[in-house]
């Protein structure tokens, strides 16, 4: 009986089979390679999108002195996303002051006391929030004093990578004392008036504008020291005053304010 020798033709075509195999395989795997890279390149590139495009503005603060009148008791933070998209904050600082916890407040309702970036670091898109901090207890490391007359400089760092700084700079108190002539109808003649100047007061940020002049004049009325001195109060940019008594020596001290709360003292000392 004849045998068939076959045996080579099957190797051959088991041997294409595994090529063949191995080549979609291979062509599998590359796609899936490349596909992973394409996304990851993608996620990558909305990674860097919402990096460059993100936005967070401190766009206003809110202030309150302590019971003495020398440093800030309390700060509020009025923060703002100006992007589309939601950004996750990891840290504030205040001054270089690293905050650690802090009050939440938004639309005037307060959510959150004590809390943390852990807790509440989430602003979403075209959010508003205040952050507000208290000197004293809410920064690492504890009490920090920040006096009245001390600028702010605010810094806001995201997940991303990004900061967000603004600086609140006080303004910066300037006065003369000029006299101007008026018609007196009690002696019926002209008389010199002291005129308080403060119109040369400038503001050195961005934005800030004076708003409001309060002048504390003092003189020591009796002479004798370890008595109190009077003082009378004026305000206004510009304030007319009549000095009470003459020849005497008056110290006169400005307080300039902005529509932060930020404040700059400037004093001198005239003679009438």
């Amino acid at each position: 009986m004849k045998k068939i020798k076959g045996g080579s033709g099957v190797s051959e075509v088991v041997g294409a089979l595994i090529l063949v195999l191995i080549v979609v395989v291979a062509a599998t795997s590359f796609a899936v390679f490349v596909a992973d890279r394409q996304d990851a390149y993608q996620r990558n590139q909305r990674i860097q999108d919402l990096s460059d495009n993100e936005k967070i503005g401190i766009s206003s603060i809110s202030l309150q002195e302590n019971l003495a009148g020398t440093e800030w008791f309390e700060i509020g933070l009025i923060i703002a996303s100006f992007h589309e998209g939601t950004s996750y904050i990891r840290m504030i600082s205040i001054n270089e002051h690293v905050v650690e916890k802090f009050d939440i407040m938004k639309n005037g309702v307060l959510l959150e006391t004590g809390t943390d970036y852990a807790s509440w670091g989430k602003l979403d898109s075209t959010e508003q929030v205040t952050i507000i901090v208290y000197p004293d207890t809410y920064f690492f490391g504890g009490d920090k004093d920040i006096a009245l007359t001390s600028y702010l400089n605010i810094k806001i760092s995201t997940s991303y990578g990004n900061s967000f700084n603004r600086n609140f700079l006080p303004p910066s108190p300037v006065f003369v004392v000029r006299t101007q002539t008026e018609w007196d109808a009690g002696s019926a003649s002209y008389i010199s008036v002291p005129v308080l100047d403060g119109s040369l007061s400038d503001h050195p940020g961005v934005g800030g504008e004076i708003l409001s002049w309060d002048w504390t004049i003092s003189y020591d009325h009796d002479g004798l020291p370890g008595t109190p001195d009077l003082e009378f109060p004026l305000n206004g940019r510009m304030a007319r005053v009549t000095f009470p008594m003459s020849p005497m020596t008056y110290s006169i001290r400005l307080d300039v304010a902005d529509q932060f709360g930020m404040r700059s003292t400037t004093s001198s000392t005239y003679d009438w």
